[in-house]
């Protein structure tokens, strides 16, 4: 099992950079051997600017940035107001060992 480097982007700048771990998911995510892993919520909540963790909390979904069979992960993040894009977050799989 490996980890993500997560990046949150608002207009095409990245605001910020970390790393959490990787958790086994049961159908969608990044394929590591035979099973799906996706980025820990809780840690990517923990890591997130105050006024976007209500807003990740709503998505809640991860897809993947390109078609097949791509180790990187994106979420869209929106206002709840009026449905205005925020920014997104983007997590890259990383194997154990890789940088």
């Amino acid at each position: 099992m490996g980890k993500f480097i997560v990046e949150l982007h608002d207009n095409g700048v990245v605001r910020k950079s970390w790393t959490v771990a990787a958790r086994r998911a049961a159908i969608v995510g990044v394929l590591d051997g035979k099973w799906p892993y996706l980025p820990d919520n809780e840690s990517v909540v923990s890591e997130l600017p105050y006024q976007y963790r209500k807003a990740y909390g709503r998505c809640f979904t991860w897809w993947q940035a390109q078609s097949g069979l791509c180790d990187v992960l994106r979420c869209d993040l929106y206002s709840a107001r009026d449905g205005a894009p925020m920014g997104s977050i983007f997590a890259r799989y990383s194997k154990q060992g890789e940088k």
